[in-house]
């Protein structure tokens, strides 16, 4: 057999990472909704009054990881100076300040973790120039609720924003919507060109080039007006698919350290934080609402053990951990963040099933199976890739069917031949194509995604949108748990 590709993400990080911790009082009682206060504090003037520099402030900062009393905050600078970290909750015409951190940030990049901060708040944030005066662009977050406070939360969700078809449209008619949650599944950027390029300026001996060819195209992308309508509104959660370093077909006979180089680009730009080096999967809890599962399906995958029954899509270490976080939350909706889909598609579409869940077989009956074995309820799988938005069930018929994913977007590259031929058609020949009873919706063109988890109601609601009117394309509900022969 070849040797076993694997794609370790094991290294120290080059952007600036610093904390800002409070202690954390004890958690309510889990069978009522009682808020989590701040114990945050901090001593600042209102910096809503400084002047905005878009030039030293070029990207707008954002939130990530975002947990019931914590976040994970990130800022640019275009400058080799400290900054501060301002955060700020809104009384009326005040701004109560609750952080300010100065930070001293590698090549412009800082990131500052949170705690201590009001659960199910909404709070502002802003970076803060002391040598000239001046701040950025403000940005906001919500903190998740608390245990035992069940809300709907309401997600905005998108994939596939390749810059060719910029500006994306979708995300700005997202962030209109004024969601809770942004969740981004991944091909965020396209680095196929970046890569190639990178990999022969390293080799040149020339690692400012190397880094400067991934940072124009991530630059580029948090300029765009939707990533900046969106990211400064909301905070999210991050995974990534095969484009943020390269195309699929290129991705696994990559040298880890190329890999690694281009990981480091991902990492400095994004509020994504590593738990741990070498992995960023883990599960983020909104009260007793949804808890967000973020894997990573793409940088533990063993290729040459596709067919193999021990096949490797994420590492046992993720499966183990996926498993053991489903049965454990105490959650309504379990939401699995997979930038690929999960579900079985025709045939149609076989020439790409080696790169999904579908081409390895084995570990996707694993998961799929233990969650009906264990009877966890209302698991829905949210995914990208696919350049399509869609709503489907995993499987076309059996107890499988009970299962629901939710492509996102796309956010700004489409044609997911499937979904054009399934638009074009007729109600007889859409059947053929993909059957009605587990392709509930397909879309080819992009769109904006929102989610609606309903815990009251035990239902999802799902919205796809006009990227220019913001009207809705398609509204859907569902509730997991019902097969297509309950539906019949």
């Amino acid at each position: 057999m070849k040797r076993r590709t694997f794609i370790g993400l094991g290294a120290t990080l080059p952007w600036a990472l610093s904390s800002c911790w409070a202690d954390d009082p004890g958690p309510g009682p889990e069978d009522r909704c009682h808020d989590l206060d701040e114990t945050a504090q901090a001593q600042a003037e209102d910096p809503r009054p400084l002047p905005i520099d878009r030039e030293r402030f070029p990207l707008v900062p954002h939130a990530g990881a975002m947990g019931s009393q914590e976040v994970l905050l990130w800022g640019f600078l275009a400058g080799h100076h400290d900054f501060r970290f301002v955060v700020w909750r809104e009384e009326g015409d005040l701004a109560v300040v609750v952080v300010n951190e100065a930070v001293r940030p590698q090549e412009g990049y800082a990131k500052l973790e949170v705690k201590g901060l009001r659960s199910g708040a909404r709070y502002v944030f802003a970076l803060v120039d002391d040598v000239d005066g001046t701040r950025s662009l403000a940005s906001r977050f919500q903190t998740a609720p608390a245990p035992g406070c069940a809300p709907e939360v309401q997600v905005a969700a998108t994939a596939c924003t390749h810059l060719r078809n910029a500006p994306f449209a979708a995300l700005e008619r997202m962030a209109e919507r004024e969601p809770d949650v942004f969740l981004q599944l991944g091909d965020m950027v396209y680095n196929d060109g970046a890569t190639r390029t990178a990999i022969q300026a390293r080799a040149d001996g020339d690692v400012r080039a190397a880094k400067a060819a991934y940072r124009s195209n991530w630059h580029a992308a948090l300029a765009d007006p939707g990533y900046e309508a969106l990211l400064s509104s909301v905070g999210s959660y991050f995974t990534w698919d095969d484009h943020e370093v390269t195309d699929n077909s290129r991705l696994y006979d990559l040298d880890p350290a190329s890999h690694r180089f281009a990981a480091d680009r991902y990492f400095e730009t994004l509020a994504q934080p590593e738990v741990e080096p070498g992995r960023f999967w883990a599960s983020y809890r909104w009260g007793d609402s949804v808890e967000f599962f973020v894997l990573d399906c793409r940088s533990e995958r063993v290729v040459e053990s596709r067919k193999e029954p021990d096949a490797i899509y994420i590492s046992s270490a993720q499966m183990d951990w996926l498993k053991s976080a489903l049965a454990a939350s105490p959650c309504h909706f379990k939401a699995v963040m997979t930038s690929v889909p999960v579900t079985t598609w025709p045939e149609m579409l076989s020439v790409v099933a080696d790169d999904r869940w579908e081409g390895y077989q084995a570990q996707r009956d694993e998961l799929l199976d233990w969650i009906l074995d264990e009877a966890i309820s209302n698991v829905f799988f949210i995914g990208g890739d696919f350049h399509c938005g869609a709503v489907t069930r995993v499987e076309r018929s059996g107890p499988r069917s009970g299962l629901f994913e939710i492509l996102a977007g796309p956010g700004g590259n489409a044609n997911n031949p499937l979904a054009v031929l399934w638009e074009m058609g007729s109600e007889a020949s859409r059947v053929d194509l993909a059957p009605p009873e587990q392709f509930l919706f397909l879309r080819s063109q992009p769109a904006g995604t929102l989610i609606t988890f309903d815990p009251q109601g035990n239902k999802v609601v799902v919205e796809y949108i006009e990227p220019e009117t913001g009207n809705t394309i398609t509204r859907l509900e569902l509730r997991a748990g019902e097969s297509e022969a309950d539906q019949g």
